[in-house]
Protein backbone atom coordinates (compact mmCIF):
# COMPACT_ATOMS: atom_id res chain seq x y z
CA UNK A 1 0.00 0.00 0.00
CA UNK A 2 2.96 2.35 0.29
CA UNK A 3 3.18 3.07 -3.44
CA UNK A 4 -0.44 4.20 -4.00
CA UNK A 5 -0.17 6.44 -0.94
CA UNK A 6 3.11 7.89 -2.22
CA UNK A 7 1.58 8.55 -5.64
CA UNK A 8 -1.39 10.27 -4.01
CA UNK A 9 0.92 12.48 -1.95
CA UNK A 10 2.93 13.40 -5.05
CA UNK A 11 -0.26 14.25 -6.96
CA UNK A 12 -1.44 16.49 -4.12
CA UNK A 13 1.91 18.24 -3.97
CA UNK A 14 1.60 19.19 -7.65
CA UNK A 15 -2.00 20.32 -7.23
CA UNK A 16 -1.40 22.57 -4.21
CA UNK A 17 1.01 25.50 -3.98
CA UNK A 18 1.43 27.38 -0.71
CA UNK A 19 3.46 30.33 0.63
CA UNK A 20 3.89 30.89 4.38
CA UNK A 21 4.40 34.41 5.75
CA UNK A 22 4.67 36.21 9.09
CA UNK A 23 4.35 39.85 7.99
CA UNK A 24 2.66 41.92 5.34
CA UNK A 25 3.40 45.39 3.97
CA UNK A 26 2.13 48.03 1.60
CA UNK A 27 5.12 47.83 -0.75
CA UNK A 28 6.33 44.20 -0.73
CA UNK A 29 3.50 41.81 -1.58
CA UNK A 30 3.19 38.22 -0.44
CA UNK A 31 3.38 36.46 -3.80
CA UNK A 32 2.13 33.07 -4.93
CA UNK A 33 2.69 31.70 -8.45
CA UNK A 34 0.89 28.67 -9.89
CA UNK A 35 0.39 27.29 -13.38
CA UNK A 36 -2.71 25.48 -14.62
CA UNK A 37 -1.72 22.14 -16.10
CA UNK A 38 -5.25 21.75 -17.51
CA UNK A 39 -8.36 23.88 -17.89
CA UNK A 40 -9.96 24.13 -14.47
CA UNK A 41 -11.13 26.41 -11.72
CA UNK A 42 -8.42 27.34 -9.25
CA UNK A 43 -9.11 28.21 -5.62
CA UNK A 44 -6.93 30.89 -4.05
CA UNK A 45 -7.17 30.48 -0.27
CA UNK A 46 -5.89 32.46 2.69
CA UNK A 47 -5.35 31.29 6.25
CA UNK A 48 -4.36 34.17 8.49
CA UNK A 49 -4.07 34.62 12.25
CA UNK A 50 -3.52 38.24 13.33
CA UNK A 51 -4.30 37.81 17.03
CA UNK A 52 -0.68 38.58 18.01
CA UNK A 53 -0.32 41.50 15.58
CA UNK A 54 -0.25 45.10 16.73
CA UNK A 55 -3.10 45.88 14.34
CA UNK A 56 -5.97 43.45 14.82
CA UNK A 57 -7.95 44.64 11.80
CA UNK A 58 -6.14 44.28 8.47
CA UNK A 59 -7.34 45.83 5.24
CA UNK A 60 -5.87 43.74 2.47
CA UNK A 61 -5.54 44.39 -1.25
CA UNK A 62 -5.56 41.20 -3.34
CA UNK A 63 -4.06 41.19 -6.82
CA UNK A 64 -4.43 38.40 -9.40
CA UNK A 65 -2.30 38.58 -12.56
CA UNK A 66 -3.08 36.18 -15.42
CA UNK A 67 -1.34 37.02 -18.69
CA UNK A 68 -2.28 40.62 -19.55
CA UNK A 69 -5.18 40.68 -17.08
CA UNK A 70 -4.86 42.13 -13.58
CA UNK A 71 -7.77 41.80 -11.15
CA UNK A 72 -8.09 43.47 -7.74
CA UNK A 73 -10.19 42.53 -4.71
CA UNK A 74 -10.35 43.89 -1.18
CA UNK A 75 -10.58 41.89 2.03
CA UNK A 76 -10.94 42.92 5.67
CA UNK A 77 -9.58 40.52 8.30
CA UNK A 78 -10.26 41.05 11.99
CA UNK A 79 -8.42 38.57 14.20
CA UNK A 80 -8.38 35.56 11.93
CA UNK A 81 -9.50 34.33 8.51
CA UNK A 82 -9.56 30.93 6.83
CA UNK A 83 -11.24 30.49 3.47
CA UNK A 84 -11.21 30.86 -0.31
CA UNK A 85 -10.64 34.47 -1.37
CA UNK A 86 -11.02 33.93 -5.13
CA UNK A 87 -12.08 31.25 -7.61
CA UNK A 88 -10.71 31.74 -11.11
CA UNK A 89 -11.31 29.85 -14.33
CA UNK A 90 -7.89 29.04 -15.79
CA UNK A 91 -7.10 27.95 -19.31
CA UNK A 92 -4.61 25.12 -19.78
CA UNK A 93 -1.05 26.40 -19.44
CA UNK A 94 -1.98 29.79 -17.97
CA UNK A 95 0.04 31.05 -15.02
CA UNK A 96 -1.45 33.03 -12.17
CA UNK A 97 0.46 35.37 -9.89
CA UNK A 98 -1.58 36.05 -6.75
CA UNK A 99 -0.45 38.77 -4.34
CA UNK A 100 -1.51 40.22 -1.01
CA UNK A 101 -0.70 43.80 0.01
CA UNK A 102 -1.47 45.71 3.18
CA UNK A 103 -3.99 48.50 2.62
CA UNK A 104 -4.19 50.00 6.13
CA UNK A 105 -3.90 53.77 6.11
CA UNK A 106 -0.61 55.14 7.53
CA UNK A 107 0.69 51.65 8.35
CA UNK A 108 3.59 50.43 6.25
CA UNK A 109 3.98 46.90 7.66
CA UNK A 110 2.35 44.56 10.14
CA UNK A 111 4.22 41.65 11.71
CA UNK A 112 3.40 38.93 14.20
CA UNK A 113 1.22 37.07 11.72
CA UNK A 114 0.69 33.41 11.01
CA UNK A 115 -0.26 33.26 7.35
CA UNK A 116 -0.58 30.76 4.53
CA UNK A 117 -1.47 31.71 0.95
CA UNK A 118 -2.52 28.71 -1.15
CA UNK A 119 -3.55 27.79 -4.70
CA UNK A 120 -5.24 24.50 -5.55
CA UNK A 121 -7.18 23.13 -8.53
CA UNK A 122 -10.84 22.73 -7.57
CA UNK A 123 -11.90 19.15 -8.36
CA UNK A 124 -15.61 19.83 -7.73
CA UNK A 125 -16.05 22.64 -10.28
CA UNK A 126 -16.02 20.97 -13.67
CA UNK A 127 -15.21 22.89 -16.84
CA UNK A 128 -17.46 21.61 -19.61
CA UNK A 129 -17.46 22.43 -23.33
CA UNK A 130 -20.24 25.01 -22.79
CA UNK A 131 -18.94 28.04 -20.92
CA UNK A 132 -22.06 30.13 -21.48
CA UNK A 133 -23.33 30.26 -17.92
CA UNK A 134 -24.93 33.50 -16.82
CA UNK A 135 -23.66 33.45 -13.20
CA UNK A 136 -19.89 33.78 -12.96
CA UNK A 137 -17.93 31.90 -10.31
CA UNK A 138 -15.59 34.26 -8.49
CA UNK A 139 -17.48 37.20 -10.06
CA UNK A 140 -15.11 37.07 -13.04
CA UNK A 141 -16.51 37.19 -16.59
CA UNK A 142 -14.09 35.39 -18.92
CA UNK A 143 -14.28 36.28 -22.62
CA UNK A 144 -15.33 32.75 -23.63
CA UNK A 145 -18.33 32.88 -21.30
CA UNK A 146 -21.17 34.17 -23.49
CA UNK A 147 -24.57 33.75 -21.78
CA UNK A 148 -27.24 32.55 -24.20
CA UNK A 149 -30.95 33.13 -23.53
CA UNK A 150 -34.06 31.89 -25.36
CA UNK A 151 -37.02 34.25 -25.09
CA UNK A 152 -40.29 32.81 -26.39
CA UNK A 153 -43.53 34.71 -27.05
CA UNK A 154 -46.78 32.93 -27.81
CA UNK A 155 -48.61 35.97 -29.16
CA UNK A 156 -47.98 39.33 -30.74
CA UNK A 157 -47.77 42.51 -28.71
CA UNK A 158 -45.65 45.61 -27.97
CA UNK A 159 -42.78 44.83 -25.57
CA UNK A 160 -39.08 45.41 -24.98
CA UNK A 161 -36.30 43.22 -23.62
CA UNK A 162 -33.68 44.46 -21.19
CA UNK A 163 -30.24 43.00 -20.52
CA UNK A 164 -29.45 43.17 -16.79
CA UNK A 165 -25.95 43.16 -15.28
CA UNK A 166 -25.37 42.57 -11.57
CA UNK A 167 -22.06 44.11 -10.46
CA UNK A 168 -20.35 43.91 -7.07
CA UNK A 169 -17.93 46.25 -5.39
CA UNK A 170 -14.76 45.04 -7.13
CA UNK A 171 -15.86 46.20 -10.59
CA UNK A 172 -13.13 48.70 -11.50
CA UNK A 173 -14.45 50.52 -14.58
CA UNK A 174 -16.88 53.39 -15.05
CA UNK A 175 -18.43 51.75 -18.14
CA UNK A 176 -19.21 48.25 -19.41
CA UNK A 177 -18.80 47.55 -23.14
CA UNK A 178 -20.70 44.56 -24.50
CA UNK A 179 -22.26 43.08 -27.63
CA UNK A 180 -25.52 41.17 -28.04
CA UNK A 181 -26.13 38.73 -30.88
CA UNK A 182 -29.88 38.50 -31.52
CA UNK A 183 -31.57 35.85 -33.65
CA UNK A 184 -35.06 37.10 -34.40
CA UNK A 185 -37.85 35.23 -36.21
CA UNK A 186 -38.67 38.44 -38.11
CA UNK A 187 -35.39 40.39 -38.42
CA UNK A 188 -32.90 37.53 -38.71
CA UNK A 189 -29.45 37.91 -37.10
CA UNK A 190 -28.54 41.23 -35.48
CA UNK A 191 -25.32 42.33 -33.75
CA UNK A 192 -25.77 45.15 -31.28
CA UNK A 193 -22.76 46.91 -29.69
CA UNK A 194 -23.64 48.76 -26.52
CA UNK A 195 -22.00 50.65 -23.63
CA UNK A 196 -23.49 50.78 -20.15
CA UNK A 197 -22.52 53.63 -17.83
CA UNK A 198 -21.61 52.27 -14.40
CA UNK A 199 -20.97 55.61 -12.72
CA UNK A 200 -20.49 59.25 -13.65
CA UNK A 201 -18.69 60.05 -10.39
CA UNK A 202 -15.07 61.16 -10.49
CA UNK A 203 -14.23 58.49 -7.91
CA UNK A 204 -15.39 54.87 -8.18
CA UNK A 205 -17.29 53.67 -5.15
CA UNK A 206 -17.02 50.08 -4.01
CA UNK A 207 -20.64 49.04 -3.93
CA UNK A 208 -22.94 46.60 -5.65
CA UNK A 209 -25.13 47.90 -8.43
CA UNK A 210 -27.54 46.69 -11.12
CA UNK A 211 -27.50 47.96 -14.72
CA UNK A 212 -30.53 47.63 -17.03
CA UNK A 213 -30.28 48.37 -20.76
CA UNK A 214 -33.16 48.12 -23.21
CA UNK A 215 -32.26 46.44 -26.51
CA UNK A 216 -33.30 49.22 -28.86
CA UNK A 217 -33.39 48.33 -32.53
CA UNK A 218 -34.97 44.91 -32.05
CA UNK A 219 -38.68 44.36 -32.70
CA UNK A 220 -39.91 41.89 -30.10
CA UNK A 221 -43.59 42.30 -31.00
CA UNK A 222 -43.75 39.16 -33.16
CA UNK A 223 -44.52 35.71 -31.67
CA UNK A 224 -41.81 33.05 -31.74
CA UNK A 225 -38.42 32.33 -30.21
CA UNK A 226 -35.70 34.95 -29.92
CA UNK A 227 -32.12 34.02 -28.97
CA UNK A 228 -29.89 36.50 -27.14
CA UNK A 229 -26.15 35.89 -26.71
CA UNK A 230 -24.27 38.41 -24.57
CA UNK A 231 -20.51 38.98 -24.98
CA UNK A 232 -18.32 41.49 -23.16
CA UNK A 233 -16.05 43.59 -25.39
CA UNK A 234 -13.82 45.01 -22.68
CA UNK A 235 -10.06 45.12 -23.28
CA UNK A 236 -9.08 42.46 -20.69
CA UNK A 237 -10.10 38.84 -21.20
CA UNK A 238 -11.34 38.72 -17.60
CA UNK A 239 -13.69 41.38 -16.24
CA UNK A 240 -13.76 41.35 -12.45
CA UNK A 241 -16.81 42.18 -10.36
CA UNK A 242 -19.59 40.82 -12.61
CA UNK A 243 -21.85 38.48 -10.68
CA UNK A 244 -24.55 37.67 -13.20
CA UNK A 245 -26.12 38.53 -16.56
CA UNK A 246 -29.85 38.05 -17.17
CA UNK A 247 -32.76 39.49 -19.16
CA UNK A 248 -36.24 40.84 -18.45
CA UNK A 249 -39.28 41.40 -20.66
CA UNK A 250 -40.88 44.85 -20.26
CA UNK A 251 -44.36 45.51 -21.57
CA UNK A 252 -44.79 48.79 -23.42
Amino acid sequence: MRYPILLLMLACSFAVKAVEFSSISRQQPVTLVQQAEFGAYMDISLKLNAEQASTKTLYLRLRFIIGNDTLHDNLTVTGAYDGVVKQLLMREGERITAQILLNNAEVEEVGGLEGSFRAVHNSTLRVGPDLGQSSFIGNVWLREQNPLFRVKFEDAGPRDVQIIFHLEGNYEYDVLHFKVKVISPEQGILFLSRTATVTDDAELQQRSRTLRLTLEGVNFSYPGSYYLQVMHTMLPDRVNGVQKVEYAVVQQ
